[in-house]
């Protein structure tokens, strides 16, 4: 576990402090299997993507792979979305995931 320390993450940051994980940066098929092994590997309460500057479809599979993986825990992640973040979810109409709560921006 790497609590409170920013990780480098090819072309992105991860920072986490207990259940929440902020990640900054570019989420692209370099990077989000290992952004997954993270988020999958403790609970996560709160995944801040707020300063997210560039989401792939293969950020949208870790997001899709951690949906099931709260429900099956009892729990809801709340998604805070950059703007690319959200393109991307409503391209793929993929805002309605079961243990995901998404968060546009300026909501938060």
């Amino acid at each position: 576990m790497h609590t409170g320390r920013p990780e480098s993450l090819l072309r992105c940051a991860l920072r986490t402090t207990g259940d929440r994980f902020v990640v900054a940066g570019e989420i692209d098929e370099a990077n989000a299997s290992a952004l997954g092994e993270r988020l999958y590997a403790q609970p996560v309460a709160t995944l801040d993507l707020a300063n997210v500057t560039f989401f792939s479809a293969a950020g949208l599979r870790v997001l899709l792979t951690l949906g099931p993986i709260a429900c099956a825990e009892g729990v809801v992640v709340d998604v805070h979305c950059s703007p690319p973040v959200w393109r991307i979810l409503e391209l793929c109409d993929c805002r309605d995931v079961p243990g995901l709560r998404f968060v546009r921006g300026a909501e938060r």
